[in-house]
Parts: structure tokens; sequence; C-alpha cells
């Protein structure tokens, strides 16, 4: 009688998976956009370190975020800050508790990061631009640093202000000062 009811459970679940049952979600889809996009809809562009991280839950006790201090190299666009900010990002472990979105970069501790921010309403406290879409690693290419997007769904406009295409993985590497320039260009 057991193994009859698992069978049926098991049957159930991928019913429900096949269906696309909504609370079955486990994953993350991102949008593309162009470098101008992000910057023009973000309320902060920081360059910067992450230097701590604590995750916690919400006060409704449903949600664990996690918060990173982002010691503060060049602010980008926007104004008004000291040396840090606090980044808030969905997930984190909290005791034996842990919540992750599928699909998600997160932050690491020491990492060297350009960060396309967006208020929450905790005025302290600001969230990346679309999870992963404004969130920007550095690495070291021939000598240079350059960023690439975590989400990899993020473009340069072409001169002739048209995106250029996200076909090919280089097209997601941006050199430090091409990146920085056409952020701080953007009205």
């Amino acid at each position: 009688m057991r193994k009859f009811i698992i069978s049926i459970l098991a049957g159930y679940t991928v019913f429900l998976l096949t269906l696309g049952y909504p609370g079955m979600a486990t994953g993350l889809t991102i949008a593309e956009a162009t470098v101008e996009e992000v910057t023009t809809e973000s309320d902060l562009v920081v360059y910067g370190t992450v230097t701590d991280q604590f995750s916690q839950w919400d006060a409704t006790g449903r949600n664990i975020y996690t918060y990173n201090a982002i010691r503060i190299s060049e602010v980008l666009r926007g104004e008004g800050l000291g040396t840090t900010v606090v980044v808030r990002e969905l997930g984190g472990k909290v005791g034996p508790d842990e919540a992750r979105v599928n699909g998600l970069r997160y932050l690491r501790d020491n990492e060297e990061v350009v960060l396309f921010l967006r208020k929450t309403d905790d005025e302290n406290v600001y969230k990346i631009h679309s999870f992963s879409l404004g969130l920007f690693l550095a690495t070291e290419k021939d000598g240079q640093t350059v960023f690439r997007n975590a989400s990899g769904k993020v473009r340069m406009m072409d001169t002739d202000g048209t995106a250029k295409s996200s076909g090919s993985n280089q097209e997601n590497r941006f050199e430090k000062t091409d990146l920085f320039r056409r952020i701080r260009d953007i009205k």
C-alpha cells in the first residue's frame, strides 16, 4: 500500500511539473538590455569591492535576504554617498535554513564589481537592477581590467544608436575605461 501511495504522489508531481504548475517554479529568466538602458533605469552606479556579508530573515519571516557592504572606489552615476553602500539580495543562509534563486549570481566576499543599483523601501539599502542584470564582475585580461555582466544579457550600443548583436560571449566583456565613460556620458 505504501509503495502505491508513493507511486501516485510521484505521478502527480510529474503531472504538475508537465503542466507548468506555477507553484513549482525553479528558475529565473532575465531579459536582455543595453548598458544605456540599465544605466538610465538605475538610481546609482558604483565601482567597488564587497567587504562584508550577512543574511537574515525579513520582518515577515518569509524571505531570507543577504546584505552586502560594498566599499566604493568610484561613484559612476548618482550622488550623496559615503564610502560604503549596502546592497540587499534575495536569498541566503540563516542557521540551517537556506534560500536561493536558481540562475541568480550572488555577490561574493572580496569581489571587485560595478553595480547598477535601485533604491529599496529602506532609504539606506539598495538592490541590484533586475537581479544580476546590474552586476558586472571584474576580471583581468591581457593586463587590463575587463568587466563581464553576470547575467550575460547586457550589450553596448553601437555609435549609430542600435544595440550590438548578442551572439558571442566576447560582446559581454567591457573594457573598464570604455564602460565607465559610457555610463558617465548617459544623460
